[in-house]
């Protein structure tokens, strides 16, 4: 049996033993019937919430429902037809009746977690006894991907089956993650494909995007791209956006739609999130599009009544094909509130906008008068003319039955009922049975699940068309079946189609039209491969074209404990240090004195198992004695782990719902800094939204704009790699290539991506990947020989000792990455050395680990050789006591002294603090887990090297990165050198340098390799875009008769006068020497100024700026404007003004008055033209200097050093006059204010008021 892939642990507070007590009580369901079968449901009766962000100061509130959703109360009045109708009926489970309880999720990830562990636990579980309810066998639910996917990680580890009507993430079919889901809706992978299709067919090779910030949204949209990639076309714009955003952010998103030049827009939104764009896009009267929508919306009634039709009308999308169910209106529309049930009254109240005598409805209704009546009403809850996902409410509910009546097998003549019941004794039984399930409906609709949980994917093709009514009608015009070949399963009817403005005519959306016979594409700079240029042919040639252990669960039996495999010694490493930091902190006199920590430390090599460790501490570890009392609760005040960033999602969701702090030591996606999702989450980590952005200026230093990227397939591969994309082609590098893959994928995935890099061009490959993806890649690279690369690692690999392990580790070095600072832990050595498997005798996994390292047995009857009892680490070389690498080590060490800061602060509370509500302390005896992160929040201290750790707003920690090079990797060993730092802490320009340490590349080189798809422009010839490529790669073609080039590949503005800026450049030399005689005569002392070259057409390497301090100067009025231009000499010459002899001597320059300037201006004609975006001041140590830069930095940057009292020319004026022109002009009013600002705020003296 194998150790562990990963850790789960806990730090707990003993106190005195308490009486066994629940968290909370469970919530009442809103529906309920009991039955001798009880199924759950999730819906969001409720659209939204009423949003309370904790401040951890009282007992975090329970979040406030509001606007009813009558299509969701509809779906919730279908399952309690199906239920009552399979009741009636004496074909499926004769004798047996079926009970419900239903609840309110209100659209919260919280509230349908809650509710998921209330169906779990019971809402009638005894104070008293803590017996275990009797469970529900299955759960309908939920209408969004996002917390359907939490609700069956959370229940999945139960063996639970979840059933959903509208969960349509294609990630929901992962099997081992997702073993008890099912669903009656599609998968979005057919979806996805099946919208690139459609927009293929009707020739829209230039599209917007448009999606919901969740999981439905992203994955179906990433999915959608990709597709429509491949079919070659082109996404102008791809935007996220959610219901809850700010109006600022809507307005963003709206603003984009109304600039693009695309005429087709792509929504893969929910229809919640619909409603609120449109009611932006209709108040702007934004029309004349044609919208692609996805299955959410294109169907939903709602929309299509809104004020909004007119802008939707001719929307084309898939849909799910609508169905009858007979009976069901008559039943949705005998509803009455004279029932108990207060979600009634609320129905009434809201469907008749009166009031009822006992509810307290806010307003100004009138009294409801007691013969209303749903028969006569038309809206969302009584309307059954479609029923897409109505129909899918009902087919799950009898799933459910049929696969109950397979178990139960009981007819109605048996007298025995009870005993019947007795046959359904594990929800793992019913998993089973659902997969067995195959029935055909009353309409004649099959019903089945495949091996992924999925029904057969069918959609209608659905047109908005106007009826003579004037309303918006849905016009089947087509259908898409996936069961079909691929040519066969996109097809159309015969009924005319409507398009946007009721026209009849398909409209036109591309970024370029095809190019006429005699001439060629020739590809924008800057723009995807669809936008180009038609040039004429040049003589000679002809154009004639126009444009884990992996087991599945079988659920025949109860399923067994998944078996860990493949030690990690790392893992135990991070665990053995959280022990020695607690031994540590419970020896110390002024930290917790009085008070000892405790710990429970859960082997978690699985996802499920992670999500069972969560729950047995949400639950409680000890077992029940008996029925009055419980053995001792342990009060288990904050987490630390996970070291993998998807099982803390996972597991974060869980125990935030218990306000129980988690901090992790090594998970780093940029997704768990979203404080809506995790509020309980910390990290000693930093986030990868500034490893990702380190990573590709590193690439852009380095000067490779053709690199490959590869990721894990995972939230920590696949957000990291996202960020890491965008961030470098801001920095304008190509990315070749971009795969993911997994560890536990096919050998077929792992060798296809073999294959890519091999035939790729790249020399450059960023890997955001662990080290289990890494040393599986290299050993398949190693395998085929593939040498010759350089790899980007990230952090969570870079420094992993277990890669001298791997068969290709000598294809790492070379490698070069960042990773977080290395430490030293004083007295951890010996503490390491000292393990042994007796301080721990019923710990398999420390048995296993002995035997592993020294190759012995603890067991008798086993092929190996008895330990003696004299084995002893402190004469072993293992990477398990080696103390030269203790980067993450460092991250448990600080996270255990953060829990324990937390705890101090909050048992030294005093009288004149009172943190909490009425003005009260924690009592030590009942700390609360919300109280601790109350004091989580607020915790600064210092470490050994005397760094100071605090948790941001987001709960992370600051970003400090070392640069890494591995210098030589053997097997069993790896030597790792420092190269540079990058510190996400300091100002812009200052965050990324390097030492003076000799890097060794790729293969061993000593020298930077070149990673370009294209090689600089030699003079004479210039740039053309190879079609369907990225602007990195180009032909060198020569310049037609006339024209002339005599710069290599210079990125200029079209319309740049090159004699005119010749001329500029030499009256600004000129002026500069004449500026600066004044000053120089009316200085006193000594002043030595190397004035660098200002204007620049490209970045150059980086130089230094030295000046004299201010007081030098004693009052002297000095302009200090590099506004020297290069013109065509490429060389960049230094100007020298004053004594040689101190200009020589630069140890007389104390740092702060060094700066470092990077480029003074570069024109990028891929950015011009662009407006002047404002002035950014950025203060130095010493106050006498500082850089006054025109940013955005990646388009247009001007940098100037200016004394204390300064006279500042206006840049944007002398440029837009001499330069730039009126095409491409700066506004001045941006500048000026800038500058205007600079005054006001920085200068203090009156006399410098109100200049510009």
């Amino acid at each position: 049996m194998g150790f562990l892939h990963t850790w789960l642990l806990f730090t707990l507070v003993r106190a005195a033993d308490p009486p066994c007590k629940l968290w909370e009580t469970s919530d009442i369901p809103q529906l309920r019937k009991d039955g001798d079968v009880t199924i759950g449901g999730i819906f969001s009766f409720h659209n939204s919430w009423e949003e309370i962000m904790p401040t951890f100061t009282s007992k975090p509130e329970r979040p406030k429902c509001k606007s009813l959703s009558l299509r969701e109360f509809q779906n919730a009045q279908t399952m309690v037809f199906a239920i009552e109708e399979i009741n009636n009926r004496a074909d499926i489970l004769p004798g047996v009746s079926l009970g419900y309880k239903i609840y309110d999720s209100c659209g919260s990830i919280e509230m349908a977690l809650r509710a998921s562990l209330s169906l779990v636990n019971g809402e009638n579980a005894s104070l008293l006894s803590c017996q275990r309810p009797n469970s529900i066998q299955a759960i309908i639910a939920e209408t969004s991907s996002t917390p359907t996917i939490a609700i069956s990680s959370t229940v999945g580890p139960l063996h639970l089956p979840v059933i959903s009507h509208f969960a349509t993430c294609a990630c929901l079919s992962d099997r081992k993650k997702h073993p008890s889901f099912f669903r009656t809706i599609p998968s979005d992978y057919y979806q996805s494909r099946a919208l690139a299709k459609l927009i293929k067919y009707f020739g829209w090779t230039w599209v917007g995007a448009l999606c919901s910030d969740n999981d439905y949204g992203n994955n179906g949209m990433n999915t959608f791209i990709k597709a429509a990639t491949e079919l070659g076309v082109c996404v102008e714009f791809s935007k996220a956006f959610f219901r809850t955003d700010t109006r600022e952010e809507m307005l963003r998103i709206v603003d984009i739609v109304k600039k693009s030049s695309s005429k087709v827009i792509v929504a893969f939104v929910s229809y919640s999130d619909m409603e609120v764009l449109l009611g932006e896009i209709a108040q702007q009267n934004i029309t004349g599009l044609q919208w692609i929508g996805s299955e959410s919306w294109i169907s939903d009634m709602n929309i299509a009544t809104g004020k909004w039709q007119h802008i939707l009308r001719g929307s084309m999308g898939f849909a799910i094909p609508k169905a009858e169910i007979r009976g069901l209106r008559e039943f949705l529309t005998k509803l009455h509130p004279s029932s108990r049930t207060d979600l009634y009254k609320e129905l009434w109240e809201t469907v008749f906008h009166c009031k009822l005598p006992s509810q307290q409805t806010v307003g100004s209704r009138s009294m409801c008068k007691g013969n209303e009546s749903l028969d006569n009403v038309q809206n969302q809850y009584t309307d059954v003319t479609e029923l897409q996902i109505a129909n899918n409410v009902y087919k799950a509910v009898y799933a459910v039955a049929h696969a109950l009546n397979i178990i139960i097998r009981c007819s109605k003549l048996d007298t025995n009922q009870r005993k019947c019941l007795e046959n359904i004794n594990n929800t793992w039984q019913v998993l089973n049975a659902l997969r067995e399930v195959s029935f055909y409906t009353e309409t004649g609709e099959k019903v089945f699940f495949d091996k992924n949980g999925d029904p057969a994917a069918r959609y209608d093709l659905l047109n908005w068309q106007q009826g003579e009514d004037g309303t918006t009608e849905f016009v089947k015009v087509g259908f898409f079946d996936a069961s079909l070949q691929p040519g066969f399963q996109l097809s159309f009817n015969n009924i005319s189609i409507v398009w946007a403005k009721n026209q009849h005519q398909v409209p036109v959306s591309v970024c370029s039209e095809s190019c006429p016979m005699g001439t060629r594409k020739a590809v924008k700079k800057g723009k995807p491969v669809c936008c180009y240029d038609c040039i004429q042919c040049a003589d000679g040639e002809i154009s004639n074209e126009t444009g884990y252990t992996g087991v599945i669960p079988k659920f025949n039996q109860l399923p067994p404990q998944p078996k860990c495999k493949d030690i990690n010694y790392r893992e135990f490493k991070f665990a053995c240090t959280m022990i020695f930091a607690i031994e540590e902190i419970n020896k110390k006199r002024n930290l917790l004195p009085n008070h000892t920590l405790g710990y429970e430390i859960f082997n978690a090599c699985g996802f499920s198992n992670i999500l069972q460790s969560a729950l047995s501490l949400s639950n409680g570890q000890d077992d029940v004695t008996d029925k009055i009392n419980c053995t001792k609760a342990d009060t288990v005040q904050a987490i630390i782990g996970h070291s993998g960033s998807t099982p803390t999602i996972g597991f974060a969701r869980i125990t935030g719902r218990f306000q129980i702090p988690v901090i992790s030591h090594f998970a780093t996606c940029a997704c768990l800094s979203n404080r809506k999702e995790f509020p309980s989450f910390f990290r000693t980590i930093p986030s990868d939204y500034y490893q990702s952005r380190a990573l590709a200026q590193l690439v852009k230093h380095f000067g490779w704009t053709w690199v490959g990227a590869l990721s894990n397939d995972n939230d920590y591969g696949k957000t990291g790699i996202a960020t890491f994309i965008k961030a470098a082609e801001e920095e304008g590098v190509c990315i070749e290539y971009s795969e993911a893959f997994e560890s536990t994928g096919s050998k077929t995935s792992i060798t296809s991506i073999v294959d890519i890099i091999r035939t790729s061009t790249s020399k450059v490959i960023m890997a955001f990947m662990s080290h289990r993806e890494i040393k599986i890649l290299v050993d398949e690279l190693y395998r085929q020989n593939i040498t010759g690369l350089q790899w980007i690692g990230s952090d969570a690999w870079i420094t992993d000792d277990s890669l001298a392990d791997s068969q290709g580790h000598n294809l790492l070095i070379g490698s070069i990455g960042f990773t977080v600072r290395n430490a030293q832990i004083p007295g951890l050595g010996p503490f390491l050395q000292d393990v042994n498997p007796s301080q721990f005798p019923k710990s398999m996994f420390l048995k296993e680990f002995w035997e592993n390292v020294f190759q012995c047995s603890l067991s008798p009857n086993t092929i190996l050789r008895a330990c003696k009892g004299s084995e002893n680490l402190k004469y072993v070389k293992h990477s398990f006591t080696d103390m030269s690498d203790l980067r993450f080590i460092n991250n448990v060490y600080t996270a255990v002294y953060a829990i324990a800061h937390a705890l101090h602060n909050l048992l030294s509370c005093k009288q004149q603090q009172l943190p909490f509500d009425n003005a009260t302390c924690a009592q030590p005896t009942t700390i609360q887990p919300w109280q601790v992160l109350h004091y989580l929040q607020t915790v600064n201290f210092s470490m050994n090297r005397g760094e100071t750790l605090f948790f941001d707003s987001e709960g992370n920690s600051p970003a400090r990165y070392e640069l890494v090079n591995l210098q030589k990797v053997t097997k069993g060993t790896m030597e790792v050198a420092t190269i540079g730092y990058y510190d996400a802490t300091l100002p812009r320009g200052q965050r990324f340098t390097m030492n003076n340490v000799n890097i060794i590349w790729g293969g061993g080189l000593k020298t930077v390799p070149v990673s370009v798809c294209s090689e600089s422009c030699p003079l004479g010839t210039r740039e053309a875009v190879q079609q369907g490529r990225p602007i990195c790669c180009f032909d060198c073609i020569p310049c037609p008769p006339g024209e002339i080039s005599n710069t290599t590949a210079r990125k200029l503005p079209d319309n740049f006068n090159e004699a005119k800026f010749i001329t500029f450049s030499m009256l600004i030399f000129c002026s500069v020497w004449i500026a600066f005689i004044p000053a120089y005569i009316s200085t006193p002392g000594k002043l030595t100024v190397a004035v660098e070259d200002c204007i620049k057409l490209g970045p150059y390497p980086e130089q230094e700026l030295y000046t004299s301090p201010a007081s030098e100067m004693r009052g002297a009025t000095v302009v200090l404007l590099a506004l020297l231009t290069r013109a065509l000499n490429p060389c960049c010459a230094l100007l020298s003004l004053g004594d040689a002899e101190s200009q020589n001597d630069k140890s007389k320059h104390s740092e702060d008055r060094v700066v470092k300037v990077s480029r003074a201006l570069t024109f990028n004609r891929r950015h011009l033209p662009i407006p002047c975006q404002g002035c950014l001041v950025e203060k130095y140590q010493s106050a006498h200097l500082m850089i006054l830069a025109v940013e955005k930095p990646e388009a247009f940057s001007v940098q100037i050093v200016i004394s204390r009292r300064p006279m500042i020319l206006c840049l944007c004026e002398v440029l837009n006059r001499h330069v730039l022109g009126d095409q491409h002009k700066l506004e001045p009013n941006q500048t000026n204010l800038g500058l205007y600002k600079l005054y006001h705020s920085y200068f203090k003296h009156k006399r410098y008021r109100g200049q510009k």
